[in-house]
């Protein structure tokens, strides 16, 4: 299946008014309203026929790669990374960075809904486990020792990705605007349509500069 074929949503009416709170990532799994969407419906067998076993096993069996062997460890490209089980944009290679500690590092995700968090402690101690927020697909952890300002490293598996480069994006992917409202709401039920990699909201028409 070809994930590169996908839509960017722009959305505008004048309608409610919403604000993001920061994210903390950085010591425990962060406490984030889901968003109102559903996982992907897909049974165990699916998953197995549309991955390779690599990314079975890391995906679906939270598995993790040997440190330096990851396609992607050393990669960088311009361009953008998508979950290689549903194609949600992940990351963009504008905040990738050679960390060192063996896996592809960025220093946050693509927007604050291409990810979701929990608490892991399948090792004995704690970890915020990152995982795909339209898919479930387990990618990896992120940790407080990333560079300034944010300080997060979020450290990937290669086989959990699949790479678009900037001219590949730009050639196949497309925008698309609609008129709706209230918009916050069409926006959450347009972000579980497959295909949809990025939305964002905003004011159309009228005189005034600065709507509130």
């Amino acid at each position: 299946m070809n994930f590169r074929a996908s839509v960017l949503l722009c959305l505008a009416i004048g309608a409610c008014n919403a604000s993001d709170s920061p994210v903390e990532l950085l010591s425990s799994a962060p406490s984030v309203e889901p968003l109102e969407a559903e996982f992907m419906d897909i049974d165990d067998a699916e998953w197995r026929e549309r991955l390779t076993p690599e990314q079975y096993r890391v995906l679906r069996q939270a598995g993790t790669e040997r440190a330096g062997t990851g396609e992607y460890d050393h990669h960088f490209e311009e361009g953008d990374y998508l979950c290689a089980g549903c194609g949600n944009h992940l990351f963009r290679s504008a905040e990738k960075y050679n960390s060192g500690c063996g896996w592809p590092a960025y220093t946050m995700p693509f927007n604050d809904s291409a990810v979701t968090y929990k608490d892991d402690k399948s090792l004995g101690g704690s970890r915020v486990e990152v995982n795909c927020s339209k898919c479930d697909g387990h990618l990896g952890h992120v940790f407080n020792d990333g560079p300034p300002p944010g300080g997060s490293r979020f450290c990937i598996n290669s086989a959990a990705m699949t790479f678009v480069g900037e001219g590949a994006a730009s050639e196949e992917f497309a925008t698309a605007t609609f008129a709706a409202g209230c918009f916050w709401g069409v926006e959450s039920i347009f972000r579980r349509v497959d295909g949809v990699i990025d939305t964002a909201v905003g004011y159309a028409g009228g005189g005034k500069d600065d709507p509130t």
